[in-house]
């Protein structure tokens, strides 16, 4: 497969199973195709966010679609982590939470979270997904370019 036509793979990091399938219906409805992983902790998201990381099948960055409060590892938590390992902190992560606590939202963004979605507006995270698409690396940082369908595009027709 050529390099320039793989789509970025998507990382649902969610413990509710409810939740996960809204996600999943959600994506579907808006025929965004993307390769679609789920973990239900920070601890298996860690795990499974270094094996994408290794497929040579997979492009980074990925997109992380994060829940707060998990058992075992939380959200935030697993986002320190993410930022602190030079492999994975170019990913792009979006906040999903029933949490509207200011210290909440302002530690997600202390973790350069690219959005924060209340799962009771869920609606808009396919807006997002569907403006925050190509992801480039630019002297050395990683960089959302707004408005085109590259890397997150609908499945063809």
């Amino acid at each position: 497969m050529n390099v320039k036509n793989r789509k970025k793979a998507i990382l649902l990091v969610e413990d509710d199973d409810a939740d996960s399938e809204i996600v999943e219906i959600l994506l579907k409805r808006n025929n965004i195709s993307n390769p679609l992983y789920r973990a239900r902790d920070g601890i298996e998201a860690l795990e499974i966010l270094q094996k994408m990381a290794d497929d040579e099948k997979l492009d980074q960055p990925f997109l992380l679609l994060v829940d707060i409060y998990m058992p075992r590892m939380s959200g935030l938590k697993f986002l320190e982590n993410v930022r602190r390992d030079e492999a994975l902190k170019n990913n792009v992560a979006v906040i999903l939470t029933t949490s509207s606590y200011m210290d909440d939202r302002a530690r997600a963004y202390s973790l350069n979270v690219a959005g924060y979605v209340l799962k009771d507006q869920m609606h808009e995270l396919t807006g997002f997904i569907d403006h925050c698409c190509t992801v480039k690396a630019l002297a050395g940082k990683t960089t959302a370019i707004f408005n085109e369908r590259a890397c997150f595009a609908p499945a063809p027709a």
